[in-house]
């Protein structure tokens, strides 16, 4: 988990960096390239919190990154979808109300190797369906979910 973690956080380093939303230089490894500081206003965290399960950052540009960590409990039906038992739906709730939203991903560690399908995701929650290999008939709980939310806040 947390090396998809790390790489997810990689990739949007680079993108940000690409599109000029981070505080790092962008280089595309040329060492001709001359960095135009002077013309470019930086973008900068102005607010770093957290909120429950959910950590956000808040830069001046309206970007706002959340990422969720925490636990949910499911059952698993007995229909089969893709090869697998779908569990209960589940909805995780936004700190706060976004303007808009660009990029939303969640994922999961089920009990026997179990994934998670993105169902929809607003300004205000996003809503997934964790599916499970095996026919669990009982609930299963304390399943670990992670969450990373890009947006605007403002």
């Amino acid at each position: 988990v947390q090396s998809l973690m790390e790489s997810t956080q990689m990739a949007l380093d680079t993108m940000e960096r690409k599109l000029g939303l981070s505080e790092g230089p962008l280089t595309d490894g040329d060492s001709n390239q001359q960095d135009d500081d002077d013309n470019q206003q930086k973008d900068i965290k102005i607010e770093v919190g957290t909120s429950g399960n959910w950590t956000y950052e808040k830069w001046s540009s309206g970007i706002v990154k959340m990422y969720y960590n925490g636990t949910y409990s499911s059952a698993f039906s007995s229909g089969n979808y893709f090869g697998a038992y779908r569990g209960t739906a589940q909805i995780l709730t936004y700190p706060f109300t976004l303007a808009s939203v660009t990029y939303a991903n969640v994922d999961h560690i089920a009990p026997n190797t179990g994934f998670c399908l993105l169902s929809t995701y607003d300004t205000t929650q996003l809503k997934f369906y964790p599916y499970n290999r095996t026919n669990l008939k009982e609930t299963q709980s304390n399943i670990k979910v992670i969450a990373e939310i890009v947006g605007r806040w403002k």
